[in-house]
């Protein structure tokens, strides 16, 4: 899988070792974005997109693939940067510390694979607490 550039999207192989090892459902609930409003989500899935936003990064920074990511559809580098800090504002507005700021590269930046609105949706459904935030915004 290429950029908007024509580059490689990572180098590592698709799967870790440990990866590999699990189910495709498995996989999908480890790393995503759920690209839905932060502040209809809980605590902790608050607080996981915002690990989830730094480890993707991190990934790329260490050359490992997000191609099964992509693939996917659970990953959309194009909007981590903007992801990432409008998290960090409602962690902010709920009164937890945030501490890391990111500066995603351009590289990762220009590759953009849009999130269907059905995974989305997804989180409300595997969700009580979340779910319940929605009805009650």
């Amino acid at each position: 899988m290429s950029d908007a550039d024509g580059r490689q999207i990572g180098c590592g192989p698709i799967l870790s070792e440990f990866e590999s090892h699990l189910t495709l459902q498995e996989r999908n609930d480890m790393t995503r974005m759920w690209m839905t409003t932060p502040s209809l989500m809980c605590r902790k899935h608050l607080l996981g997109e915002h690990f989830e936003c730094h480890k993707i990064l991190g990934n790329w920074l260490h050359r490992k693939s997000l191609r099964g990511f992509l693939l996917d559809k659970l990953v959309d580098p194009s909007n981590l940067q903007s992801r990432h800090d409008i998290i960090a504002f409602e962690m902010i507005k709920r009164g937890y510390n945030h501490r890391s700021p990111i500066q995603v590269p351009y590289e990762l930046d220009s590759i953009s694979n849009t999130i269907p609105e059905q995974k989305t949706l997804e989180l409300f459904e595997r969700c009580s607490e979340c779910n319940a935030r929605k009805m009650n915004s």
